[in-house]
């Protein structure tokens, strides 16, 4: 699987039509891109939030 799928199946999962990213709660695990990512966006009735982390192209595994 691509990763541009990978991500929209992960997003998909876990929000619905309509949630916005939350930029200030968006960014890299560890202040590193090499470490992965993660994304929050909250939902349109303000009250449900997701968070969503990628660690695809992570060097190594943290513990």
């Amino acid at each position: 699987m691509g990763k541009n799928a990978w991500v929209q199946a992960q997003t998909t999962q876990f929000t619905a039509p309509g949630w916005h990213y939350l930029d200030a709660s968006s960014g890299y695990l560890g202040g590193n891109r090499n470490n992965g990512s993660y994304v929050t966006l909250k939902s349109t009735n303000n009250s449900d939030y997701s968070t969503v982390i990628e660690t695809v192209d992570a060097a190594a595994r943290r513990r």
